[in-house]
């Protein structure tokens, strides 16, 4: 994720929902920052990712999505040489 652009962070299933069961953040650049995760376009949290860290986010109680066939994306502040890895995983319920 750089640069401020909108990106996918996993795609929608026609006829499933994809819900979140965790999200982890790396920031190895120098600038802490933001991370916005929307469920196609709405945003469901944001996340803080301090600079030169990990964060991790592990929900007991999956983020359920709003619909069936949409993406998750993930976007954060056009902020120069910054860029972060994400890793999510899901739980697919048809």
């Amino acid at each position: 994720l750089t640069g401020g652009t909108k990106t996918s962070l996993i795609a929608g299933v026609s006829g499933a929902y994809l819900d979140l069961i965790q999200i982890t953040v790396y920031n190895n650049s120098d600038a802490a920052t933001t991370v916005e995760l929307l469920d196609e376009s709405t945003t469901v949290m944001t996340i803080p990712a301090p600079a030169v860290s990990v964060t991790t986010y592990n929900f007991q109680i999956p983020k359920k999505q709003s619909a069936t066939g949409v993406a998750w994306y993930v976007d954060m502040s056009d902020i120069s040489g910054t860029t972060l890895q994400i890793a999510a995983d899901f739980l697919q319920e048809v």
